[in-house]
């Protein structure tokens, strides 16, 4: 039987220094190659990285898909806009928030409006393409939509129930703008 011989705590820190330094070493004779540009470049690179490290990871976003409504509520704050997201938006957002998740182990994405549900043709590409690309990264993806209500139909819940969505009822109004 062969006995393997375990390295003391002071000769393992010694084979971490030396695998340190021959790695500086090559890096140096790398860094020799490098134009004065192109060093600049890599310190700024070398910035942006260690300030993400240091950033907590963004694990929630709230997606702003249109400012439309189907509705005219006097008191709203998403005064009668027709602004609204594209796919192309949407999917940088979100390639955005799992950019930024890290290492968390899940990201929450909000529908959010005037209402949503004008979009819920949006709102599927973008939950698949959440889930997929989550999912290679062993995420988990959890997903709401504040909504006024009006447009949650069969289809609408079929999503939900597909994507364990949860539904936000925004009722903000006084008794006599919700009693319709």
């Amino acid at each position: 039987m062969v006995e393997m011989k375990q390295a003391s705590a002071t000769e393992q820190m010694l084979m971490v220094e030396q695998g340190f330094e021959e790695k500086v070493r090559r890096l140096d004779e790398i860094l020799q190659t490098f134009s004065d540009e192109e060093i600049r470049k890599l310190a700024l690179l070398l910035e942006r990285q260690l300030d993400f490290q240091k950033r907590p990871p963004l694990v929630e976003m709230e997606l702003i898909i249109t400012y439309r409504c189907n509705l005219a509520c006097d008191y709203c704050f998403m005064r009668k806009q027709k602004l609204c997201m594209d796919r192309e938006t949407a999917i940088q957002s979100i390639d955005f928030l799992l950019a930024y998740s890290k290492d968390h182990p899940f990201v929450n994405v909000t529908f959010f409006g005037g209402e949503p549900l004008l979009y819920l043709g949006l709102m599927e590409e973008v939950a698949e393409y959440v889930t997929e690309k989550a999912k290679e990264m062993g995420k988990e993806v959890h997903f709401a939509c504040t909504t006024n209500g009006t447009l949650v139909t069969e289809k609408a819940l079929d999503f939900s129930r597909r994507f364990g969505f949860l539904y936000l009822l925004s009722l903000d109004g006084s008794r006599q703008a919700h009693d319709i």
